[in-house]
């Protein structure tokens, strides 16, 4: 008959087994994996199934986190040991498993949360933890593999003490595919800069004006020239009259092939007046101004 203390090993063996694969991605394919746990001078084998939620898809150097679930079934024999031998009412523990990811050796922490263990049948217990991994930085695709685990368990009885915690380490057994998953690692997108436009470097304009009066009708005739090195300018000129401080009146007008004229009416009042002419310049030119007058006699 196995002593209490052996038994209590292999119950928490079987237990933790459920804990084995939470490295196990999100679309991986399902396995039976058995493990050997050493009970009382003798081997006993486990078998179990577990998942997660990860990705089945990287980008290089990415993150990649996740829930990973996991169950195992525990027969009806082990289970009648837990419950009328050693007492147990519930289970509760935490174990550490032992992977290989992405070529590298990682270790993953689960808790097994407080579970009931029933008078009669199997005991299925549940087991969930994080998954925190580091996709590689190359493009390719890449491994998980199951390995060994240790867990601490502890049992719960009736009156609400605790056996345990109990530590346990189990192994994979040799000859199984440990192939959990395969994570496919795509190269980081980059990004194609907008093209650039080079700046427009406007070009230097020169404008001159020559105003003339008809006394017959009264009319002051401002005709304007504005030119630039390269190209003939375009937009708009304000033509502005003033009698001393006095503004007489503003006209913009609308260059056409590099010439203007504004024309003001009804100008009576003897003297001499001032004719100031803005270019304002355009997308390709710059602004300029020219001065002149006229006399009324």
């Amino acid at each position: 008959m196995l002593s209490k203390k052996c038994s209590i090993a292999a119950v928490s063996a079987v237990m933790i087994g459920g804990t084995a694969l939470l490295a196990v991605p999100a679309e991986a394919v399902s396995q039976t994996l058995t493990y050997t746990c050493p009970v009382g001078g003798a081997d006993r084998q486990f078998k179990l199934i577990a998942d997660t939620t990860l990705p089945d898809t990287a980008v290089a150097g990415s993150a990649l986190s996740g829930a990973a679930n996991a169950s195992v079934v525990i027969g009806d024999d082990v289970r009648s040991l837990m419950y009328g031998f050693l007492g147990a009412r519930a289970v509760k523990g935490t174990a550490s498993i032992s992977t290989t990811a992405f070529g590298a050796p990682k270790a993953f922490a689960a808790t097994i949360p407080l579970t009931t263990v029933p008078a009669t049948g199997e005991l299925t217990v549940p087991a969930a933890g994080p998954v925190a991994l580091t996709a590689p930085a190359t493009a390719g695709v890449y491994e998980i593999r199951a390995g060994n685990f240790t867990t601490a368990i502890t049992l719960v009885k009736e009156d609400n003490s605790e056996v345990g915690p109990i530590n346990v380490s189990c192994t994979l057994d040799a000859g199984q595919n440990t192939l959990i998953d395969t994570v496919t690692v795509t190269a980081p997108t980059t990004a194609t800069p907008p093209p650039t436009t080079a700046p427009v470097v406007k070009v230097a304009t020169t404008t001159t004006a020559k105003a003339k009066y008809v006394a017959a009708s009264k009319k002051a005739t401002v005709k304007v020239a504005v030119k630039a090195a390269t190209g003939t300018p375009t937009g708009k000129v304000a033509v502005t009259v003033k009698k001393g401080a006095k503004k007489i009146k503003t006209i913009t007008v609308n260059l056409s092939s590099g010439k203007a004229k504004a024309v003001f009416k009804k100008i009576a009042a003897h003297g001499k007046y001032k004719v100031a002419v803005k270019y304002a310049g355009s997308a390709t030119t710059n602004p300029s101004s020219a001065r002149t007058t006229f006399k009324v006699a």
